[in-house]
C-alpha cells in the first residue's frame, strides 16, 4: 500500500527532527484528534498534518471542535500544512470555526525545522 502524503510528511519530520519525541495518533474511535503528538525542547503540543493546496485545509468540523477544545484547556494545537505548488510549510491555528496563518517557512528539512522552532516558541510564549 503506498503511504499517503501525510504519511511521508510524518517521515520527513522525523529524520528532521531527531531531537523530538514524535508520537502518531492512529485511531478510529476519538474523532478529531491531531495526527501527531510532539515533546520538543521541554514542550509538548500537537500537529495536524495537511498535504494540500485546498484553501479550507479540509478540516472536519470534528477536528476544528478537538483543536478548539485543546487550545481552550491551556493546550498548544497546531496545523501543519505542506502546500504542494507553493513548495511551503504553513502552521496554522484553529479559532472558532475558523483558522489564522500563524507562520511561513520553505518546505526544507531546515524549514521543518524553523517551523517546530516556531511552534515550541508559540506553546512558550502563550502557556509559561
Amino acid at each position: 500500500m503506498a503511504k499517503n502524503k501525510e504519511s511521508l510528511l510524518f517521515n520527513r519530520i522525523k529524520t528532521a527532527l531527531k531531537t523530538a519525541y514524535l508520537l502518531r495518533i492512529e485511531t478510529s474511535t476519538a474523532r478529531g484528534v491531531a495526527d501527531v503528538f510532539c515533546i520538543y525542547k521541554r514542550r509538548s503540543f500537537w500537529v495536524e498534518l495537511k498535504a494540500n493546496d485546498s484553501k479550507n485545509l479540509q478540516l472536519s468540523g470534528y477536528q476544528l471542535n478537538w483543536h478548539n477544545t485543546i487550545n481552550q484547556h491551556g493546550g498548544q494545537a497546531f496545523i501543519l500544512v505542506k502546500t504542494l505548488e507553493q513548495r511551503a510549510l504553513k502552521i496554522y491555528s484553529v479559532e472558532g470555526r475558523g483558522v489564522r496563518l500563524l507562520h511561513q517557512c520553505t518546505d526544507t528539512a531546515g524549514g521543518l525545522v524553523e517551523a517546530f522552532n516556531f511552534m515550541h516558541g508559540h506553546a512558550l510564549n502563550n502557556h509559561g
